[in-house]
C-alpha cells in the first residue's frame, strides 16, 4: 500500500526516518507486544532512541522472536520466528520498502524558500492489513 507524506526540502530525510520509526512501533504493537514493554525501549521521540534504548530494544525483539532486517537501501523487513515441531521458520509479517521522493512546486507560495517541497511516497505492507480485509 502506498502512503504519502509531505516534507520541507531541508528536512525530508528526517521526516522519512521518523515515519519509518512510527511504522516500526505500529508493527510491534500489532504483534501484541505489551505497550509498557514497548514504551521502555521505544521513546515517543526518535531523538531519544539512544544506545541504551537500542540495546533494550534488541532484547525485546529476541524475547518475542522477532527479527528486523535492514536492507541498507531504505527498506526494512519484519520476521516472526515460528516453531513447528522441530522446524524453525521465519515468516514475513511486515515490510517497509524504499521511499520514492517527488520534488514538487507550490505555485501559490510567495516565499521562494517555501515554493519547493518533497512528496515522500512510502510503500508499506503488513500481514495485519490483509487479515482485516
Amino acid at each position: 500500500m502506498e502512503v504519502v507524506r509531505l516534507a520541507d526540502k531541508s528536512n525530508f530525510r528526517q521526516v522519512e526516518k521518523e515515519w519509518q520509526y512510527e511504522f516500526m512501533a505500529f508493527v510491534l504493537s500489532s504483534l501484541k507486544i505489551p505497550e509498557e514493554e514497548l514504551a521502555k525501549c521505544l521513546p515517543e521521540d526518535l531523538k531519544d532512541f539512544d544506545i541504551s534504548k537500542k540495546i533494550e530494544f534488541r532484547r525485546l525483539l529476541r524475547k518475542y522472536f522477532i527479527t528486523i532486517v535492514d536492507d541498507r537501501d531504505g527498506g526494512i523487513k519484519f520476521y516472526l520466528e515460528v516453531k513447528e515441531n522441530e522446524n524453525k521458520e521465519y515468516v514475513l509479517v511486515a515490510e517497509w520498502k524504499k521511499c520514492r521522493f517527488n520534488f514538487c512546486e507550490d505555485p501559490k507560495a510567495v516565499d521562494p524558500s517555501q515554493k519547493m517541497y518533497i512528496e515522500i511516497v512510502g510503500n508499506v505492507w503488513a500481514i495485519f492489513d490483509e487479515l482485516e480485509e
